[in-house]
């Protein structure tokens, strides 16, 4: 009998253990929904650039395209391996986009879309370009599109301060998420990416702009030309504004799958960006520290033309 209760009592830890192994493991594949690329990748291509990143060979390969660029990144989304490479690890300023990480943050924080969120003075300062003034009155998801297609810092700053507490509160949370992605030389101080020292490199901006890729609302706003928004001014009156896209990619003749610009004076002018061509081929193009803000774009469909081309050569050439 006593053999029997001994047996039964192994019998229930070992199934409470199961049980709670399979909770854990639930609550894991719950918690962090994005990681699952299976049905945005078909493959697991890019899988392997978002997941093997530090496998991903960065020397210099410069000398097969000259590109009036500091730093430039060329992937072959499709077998994750490095096209050209320019100062890929390089540690710089990378300005507004930071704004790729902050969308990831709050998106994975379930931030209320529907919010109503006021603009503040403090959210303007430093933000001379913006569709927002103080007092107006904007939707949370109007504000996170703008931050994305217009790289609108006071609509940076207003979700920011409302769903992390403040800025600097905000900005811790996106430095979790910057590792928790694997982005090993990413971090930042503040939201909007004006502050220079929020500093990565070609080889993380490569990274962040995959990661984006598993976020639906992050690539419907990367696709985006201009944006209207409706919002209420301080005076209770309604009003329509419109945000214009800043990433001139949008008129190429490549899909833009991904995409995010930035400049301020200590990162010149910078684009991350995923594009993909009419045969489905995708490349991630990274283009840091142009001197001036068409070049990059420029720069970016060189970097396309010569990554796209290098494809079709390798797809055409004889099997060894």
């Amino acid at each position: 009998m006593r053999q029997q209760e001994r047996h039964s009592l192994r019998f229930r830890k070992f199934r409470n253990t199961l049980i709670a192994l399979c909770l854990a493991l639930g609550w894991v594949t719950i918690s962090y929904p994005a990681w699952d690329s299976a049905g945005e990748w078909p493959g697991g291509a890019q899988a392997q650039i978002a997941n093997s990143r530090h496998s991903l060979d960065f020397s210099d390969k410069s000398r097969e395209l000259y590109v009036n660029l500091k730093a430039a990144l060329v992937i072959d989304n499709e077998r994750g391996e490095v096209l050209y490479a320019k100062n890929a690890e390089q540690l710089r300023s990378i300005a507004s986009i930071s704004k790729l990480l902050m969308a990831i943050t709050l998106l994975d924080l379930k931030y209320n879309r529907d919010s109503l969120i006021a603009i503040t003075r403090d959210d303007m300062r430093r933000s001379s370009k913006s569709s927002f003034y103080r007092g107006d009155l904007v939707r949370a998801e109007d504000l996170f599109i703008a931050s994305l297609v217009g790289s609108d810092n006071r609509a940076a700053r207003a979700l920011g301060r409302t769903f992390g507490g403040s800025y600097q509160d905000f900005a811790g949370k996106m430095n979790e998420t910057a590792l928790r992605l694997g982005l090993r030389h990413t971090s930042v101080v503040e939201p909007t990416g004006l502050n220079a020292d929020n500093r990565s490199t070609a080889a993380d901006c490569a990274l962040l702009a995959n990661r984006a890729l598993m976020y639906p609302e992050i690539v419907r706003a990367s696709k985006l030309r201009r944006h209207t928004v409706n919002v209420t001014n301080r005076r209770g009156k309604p009003r329509m504004r419109k945000v214009g896209a800043t990433n001139l990619l949008v008129y190429s003749r490549y899909k833009t799958l991904i995409a995010k610009t930035g400049y301020i004076r200590a990162s010149d002018y910078c684009l991350t960006t995923v594009l993909e061509n009419k045969q489905g081929q995708r490349l991630t193009i990274v283009a840091l520290g142009a001197p001036w803000s068409r070049t990059r774009f420029k720069e970016a469909r060189r970097l396309a033309e010569f990554g796209f081309r290098k494809l079709n050569q390798k797809r055409n050439s004889p099997k060894s």
